[in-house]
């Protein structure tokens, strides 16, 4: 899914090069001091995908039943995905469909209206949502990683860590989710040994749990990198963003 998702169309969605970027890995560049800025591990000409590289992934797999990179098992049919109203929801929708019909995959789609709720129940066992979205609570990666990849995190309602990455049998069971949860890839060592660092050990520490996610866990498809852009008066002397909110620091704000 990460070779063939056409990137490009999903960041126009969002209204194109001025509301952000294509994101090649977890976290961004700026929260990792650019550790992996070159860092593109399924990078494609102009982020439209690839349907040579997908087919060449997928080949082997158990779903690949007839041998030719094509998703051809029963579990590749109608697979449910879950959507929100948002209009950016809807540009996206089609982009995600086209993308992966073109290895076999079909979507059941279910839309909701505010489905944040539904997708951090893990008892409703969604397979795919294109919802979720994440911000750093403070300029650190601990921010990101911890509360998205702790297996020890995952409980019954309000659940961050949308992939279960590190979910067990017995949390498993206690919470209701379904399908195969033995021997599921688990990072909380490498979460447990990131957090005890500082400095730039730390932030290094981190960008390799991130080249470990994108390569041997795969749990998302990382599309966007959001920016936030404000509009200032030239009257404004003295002007603070605010690391938590995302917003202006209007206590730090100054004008003429």
């Amino acid at each position: 899914m990460n070779w063939i998702m056409d990137k490009h169309s999903l960041v126009q969605g969002w209204g194109g090069p001025t509301a952000g970027k294509v994101a090649n890995h977890i976290a961004p560049d700026s929260l990792l001091n650019n550790v992996l800025v070159e860092f593109a591990p399924y990078k494609t000409p102009g982020d439209r995908g690839s349907l040579a590289k997908a087919k060449a992934a997928l080949r082997g797999s158990k779903y690949d039943t007839q041998r030719n990179g094509m998703c051809t098992a029963k579990e590749c049919k109608g697979v449910l995905l879950l959507a929100d109203t948002r209009a950016v929801d809807e540009a996206m929708l089609p982009v995600i469909q086209a993308s992966a019909k073109k290895i076999g995959i079909s979507f059941t789609v279910r839309t909701i209206e505010g489905a944040y709720p539904t997708i951090q129940t893990p008892s409703k066992n969604i397979p795919i949502a294109e919802r979720p979205g994440w911000g750093k609570d403070y300029g650190d990666p601990f921010t990101f990683f911890n509360p998205l990849f702790d297996g020890r995190t995952i409980i019954a309602s309000g659940n961050t860590n949308y992939s279960l990455i590190g979910i067990t049998p017995a949390t498993a069971k206690k919470l209701g989710v379904k399908g195969n949860v033995r021997n599921v890839p688990s990072v909380n060592a490498d979460l447990d040994r990131c957090s005890r660092l500082t400095g730039q050990p730390r932030v290094v520490c981190y960008a390799a749990l991130d080249r470990k996610l994108m390569t041997q866990v795969v749990p998302w498809v990382p599309y966007f990198w959001q920016y936030v852009t404000r509009i200032v008066s030239k009257d404004v002397t003295k002007y603070e963003f605010d690391q938590f909110s995302s917003t202006p620091a209007y206590a730090h704000m100054a004008v003429q």
